[in-house]
């Protein structure tokens, strides 16, 4: 559906409500079946975008303290009676615990693909003997608020997107963070890789498949368009109660189906632009809350809030969620398919090394591989 460019945010929504009274919608209280069918037609709209936000993410002060344990706060130990003379740095010791840890659990023989393979089998033996290791310290110290901010680029073809995360550095600039994407549509075909950096010159790749019909990567693209005001009308089942508000805005009491297997209740606080400005879902084991204000538009195609928050509280903890705050930067539909392949392609930066992890392959020895032509890391 093609708008006119010309014609601002109320011909929009009259548009849109005119076209979404001549087609059927679900049963509710007079009106909101055409505020429903409107939200969907905006909604729909949403789909070969490439979205780029600015992002905040603040963890609120506090103690670490949840109902049934102590949480796991890992930190590297290497016994006192180990010859340290030769120690590797941190990010290869760290990598030969991550390989023998990985080889153990699956079962696979733990090997040497260093240069110096009697001086690597030494750290590995130390680690398979659990002398350097990952040490759990319980803690109940109270943890200062921390901000990290970051851009994302997300190209979304859903139910397939691919996203890009770069930090963003205190003297200015961005570095690449992660990559991750949700690519193949089917379960049977799903993949869900990821591309994490463990520090300037080393990347971990992961590969494994999709397990079920909306997966964890796919949440976390739900709760950012949630955040911004728009994405929840494709899931609503039915209109339970309405309540006007003030400033022209209604409260909807809805049944989501965001999973095939469980329906979930919401309140969802929507403005005349039928933007939702404050939701609350109530999942199985948490509840997402989300906050949102301005007017984000393009070519009068779309449009949604500027800005947006949400957090996600687990209901088994008493820790406090952190934050996640998203400021659209741009906007752009048409998605070129060039634009999209480079979103999704895991490549690690030239000259990088890689640890390949693939949950899926019965003979993966998860171990640090070179890029072609950049010789043994």
């Amino acid at each position: 559906m093609l708008l006119a460019k010309n014609c601002n945010s109320k011909s929009l929504l009259a548009f849109l409500l005119a076209s979404a009274i001549a087609s059927s919608a679900l049963a509710g209280p007079p009106g909101v079946d055409e505020m429903l069918s409107a939200m969907k037609a905006n909604d729909a709209q949403f789909d070969n975008v490439l979205l780029r936000c600015k992002c905040e993410r603040v963890s609120r002060p506090h103690k670490f303290r949840n109902k049934t344990s102590q949480p796991n706060l890992l930190r590297l130990f290497i016994d006192d009676n180990v010859d340290k003379s030769n120690l590797p740095d941190e990010t290869d010791l760290m990598k030969l615990v991550v390989k023998v840890s990985v080889a153990k659990a699956s079962g696979q023989p733990v090997g040497s693909h260093g240069e110096d393979q009697s001086d690597e089998l030494y750290w590995i033996e130390q680690i398979d003997a659990g002398n350097i290791g990952w040490k759990v310290v319980p803690s109940d110290k109270f943890v200062p608020s921390q901000k990290t901010l970051f851009r994302t680029t997300l190209g979304v073809r859903w139910p397939d997107f691919a996203v890009l995360r770069e930090r963003i550095l205190p003297a200015g600039g961005n570095v690449q963070d992660s990559k991750w994407a949700s690519i193949g549509g089917s379960l049977e075909t799903l993949e869900m890789p990821s591309l994490t950096s463990l520090n300037r010159d080393a990347w971990l790749h992961t590969k494994k498949m999709g397990s079920q019909p909306i997966n964890a990567y796919q949440e976390l693209i739900l709760w950012q368009q949630f955040s911004l005001g728009f994405g929840f009308s494709k899931f609503i089942t039915s209109i339970d109660k309405v309540v006007p508000s003030s400033h022209d805005r209604n409260t909807l009491f809805v049944t989501l189906a965001i999973w095939p297997d469980r329906q979930t209740k919401a309140e969802l606080l929507v403005d005349s632009l039928l933007i939702v400005r404050e939701a609350t879902i109530s999942a199985n084991a948490s509840t997402i809350t989300t906050h949102s204000d301005g007017v984000f538009s393009v070519a009068d195609r779309f449009q949604c809030a500027r800005n947006g928050s949400y957090q996600r509280k687990m209901k088994d903890t008493q820790s406090a969620p952190a934050t996640l705050t998203y400021t659209i930067e741009s906007m752009e539909f048409d998605m070129q398919d060039s634009v999209y392949a480079d979103l999704a392609d895991m490549s690690s930066p030239t000259e990088a090394r890689r640890l390949e992890v693939d949950h899926d392959s019965p003979d993966c020895n998860h171990e640090v591989v070179p890029r072609p032509g950049n010789g043994t890391p």
